[in-house]
């Protein structure tokens, strides 16, 4: 697992940073409502399930282009 100070020093070498937009953030856990509760401290924007995300607009074009 990483710290904090990792995942802040890959965001930045990657020039991610609070302006950055459209941003995906993906958080693999055992738990669904504890993984949502974690996003939803971590982000402050619009959050949308995975297996709901073809169906948000503008994301149609990112399901073509991966499938």
């Amino acid at each position: 697992m990483y710290s904090s100070k990792e995942i802040a020093e890959f965001l930045k070498r990657f020039r991610i940073n609070e302006d950055t937009t459209p941003l995906i953030v993906i958080k693999i856990g055992s738990n669904p409502d504890e993984v949502l509760e974690d996003m939803s401290k971590a982000v402050d924007e619009i959050q949308i399930s995975f297996s709901k995300l073809d169906q948000e607009k503008g994301m149609i074009g990112l399901y073509q282009l991966q499938a």
